[in-house]
C-alpha cells in the first residue's frame, strides 16, 4: 500500500477524529445520603478527566502436551477512575464523602439506615448510575441543537465509590487548583450509540431518542 496522506485522510479519519477533550460525566447520587445542594450538577462541570470504560474478557489456558490453547473466560469490569477539580465549597468532594460514609460509617462501622432501608435494600440502595458522553466537534447542542451531537454514551450501572483520593496541599504548589481522583466499582457498562437514554427527571440533560441503545455495538 502506498504511503499516501490523502488516502489516509479520506479513509482513516474522514470525520477528523474523535477528540478526548469533548466529553462530560453525569453521576447520580443515591437517595437518603443528604448531598449538598447542586453537587450533582457541579460534578458535571468539574469532572475534568475520565475514561470511556474498557471491555475485558478473561482467558482460560488449557495445556496439552506442552502446548496451550486459549478459551474465552468471563467478562470483568475493572474500576472506573475520574479526576475532579476541587472548588472552595468542597461540595462535590463532600457529596462523595457522604456517600462513602453512608456505605460504611467511620466510627460505628455500619451502613447508614437511611441508605439501608430505602426500596431495594442494602444490596443495591447505595448503588446508582453514571454516564460518560463523547461529543462531536460541534459540541453539545451544536448545529442541530439536539443530543444527536453525542457520538456515544457509556452508561455504568450499579456504580459506587471505592476510593476517594487524597488532595495534596503544598506551599510550593502555586498557580494551581486542587484536584482529586475517585475510583468507582460498577456492575456492568452499556455502550449506547448516540444520545443518552436517561430520563430528564434530574433536570440536567434532555433525554435521547428512545430505541437508540445498541449494547455491544
Amino acid at each position: 500500500m502506498a504511503f499516501n496522506i490523502a488516502s489516509f485522510k479520506a479513509n482513516g479519519i474522514p470525520l477528523g477524529g474523535a477528540r478526548p477533550t469533548l466529553f462530560d460525566v453525569v453521576l447520580t447520587f443515591p437517595q437518603g445520603i443528604g448531598i449538598p445542594l447542586g453537587a450533582m450538577e457541579k460534578l458535571t462541570f468539574t469532572c475534568k478527566a475520565a475514561e470511556l470504560p474498557s471491555s475485558t474478557i478473561g482467558k482460560i489456558e488449557v495445556p496439552y502436551f506442552g502446548r496451550k490453547i486459549k478459551i474465552n473466560g468471563d467478562r470483568d469490569y475493572p474500576d472506573w477512575r475520574v479526576r475532579i477539580i476541587n472548588d472552595e465549597d468542597f461540595s462535590v468532594r463532600s457529596a462523595l464523602e457522604q456517600w462513602h460514609y453512608a456505605i460504611n460509617s467511620i466510627v460505628p462501622n455500619v451502613m447508614d439506615p437511611a441508605v439501608a432501608l430505602v426500596p431495594g435494600g442494602p444490596g443495591s440502595s447505595y448503588k446508582t448510575t453514571a454516564e460518560v458522553r463523547q461529543y462531536r466537534k460541534v459540541g453539545q447542542g451544536g448545529i442541530t441543537n439536539a443530543d444527536t451531537d453525542v457520538i456515544r454514551t457509556y452508561k455504568l450501572e450499579g456504580i459506587f465509590p471505592t476510593v476517594i483520593g487524597a488532595i495534596t496541599v503544598d506551599w510550593d504548589a502555586t498557580n494551581r487548583i486542587e484536584e482529586f481522583e475517585v475510583d468507582f466499582a460498577y456492575d456492568w457498562v452499556e455502550p449506547i450509540t448516540g444520545a443518552s437514554v436517561r430520563s430528564s427527571e434530574e433536570g440536567i440533560f434532555s433525554p435521547g431518542v428512545p430505541g437508540n441503545s445498541s449494547v455491544g455495538s
